[in-house]
């Protein structure tokens, strides 16, 4: 009996466990792994409700996966939600040109008047680029010379159109839970972006992860096949 009785205490007691109460404010930003960690998994929970989950497991070039979408706060807890890539519903038409150090890039009004809240961004730029006139303009010397990719040589020759041909920096598209990613935009001179046959009948987004916060760690939960058990922390620093 008494042992049933203590069984019974200790399963109210873990039933009973507290976590960190979550709200928006507080949970914007980056979180990195814990250390030590054999996981070097990365979010960002950005303030429009959309996050960047990048899975990486043992070593900073073993990514497993890229998730885009939206997230929200249910329960006391952080949902990921699982986004919807428009690769198939949106046209890109570009111009190779390695020559020039400028990208612009056109958005065609029906792309626009169907994500009125697009945003932008290119490579890791933690930043969102503004549409002025349906039009970006990206300074590609500008991004190389900040994030220093003229000065490694060892992969690519030094020379700034190889770089501007070989390095693989993304312009990534957002818009709720709705993205799109366009590979090697260094390389291009123009790029046109507007939308194929685009159906909004997506049934409801399916949850890729949720969180848990103790001690202002994040425990993830309901992961999938593909995802392994993680903790993360809120920090400013690079994580891998």
């Amino acid at each position: 009996m008494k042992n049933r009785f203590w069984l019974l205490f200790l399963i109210l007691l873990v039933g009973c466990e507290k976590y960190d109460k979550i709200d928006f404010e507080s949970v914007l930003g980056e979180y990195f792994h814990t250390v030590p960690s054999k996981d070097y998994s990365h979010l960002e929970l950005r303030n429009d409700f959309t996050y960047h989950f990048d899975q990486a497991q043992s070593h900073s070039c073993e990514i497993w996966g890229h998730y885009y979408g939206k997230w929200e706060i249910d329960n006391n807890k952080i949902i990921l939600l699982e986004g919807v890539d428009l690769d198939t519903f949106i046209s890109v038409r570009g111009n190779r040109n390695i020559k020039t150090d400028t990208l612009l890039v056109v958005f065609e009004q029906d792309l626009l008047d169907s994500f009125p809240n697009l945003q932008i961004r290119f490579g890791w730029f933690k930043k969102d680029y503004k549409i002025e006139q349906n039009e970006i303009v990206f300074d590609k010397y500008a991004f190389c010379s900040e994030n220093q990719i003229f000065r490694d040589t060892s992969i690519f020759p030094f020379d700034k159109e190889s770089r501007y041909q070989y390095f693989s920096i993304e312009m990534k598209l957002r818009a709720g839970n709705f993205y799109k990613e366009i590979n090697h935009v260094l390389s291009y001179g123009k790029l046109k972006i507007g939308l194929n046959d685009f159906k909004n009948d997506y049934p409801k987004s399916k949850k890729l992860l949720e969180y848990k916060m103790k001690n202002e760690i994040l425990y993830s939960e309901g992961k999938d096949g593909w995802i392994y058990e993680h903790q993360l922390i809120q920090r400013e620093e690079q994580g891998f």
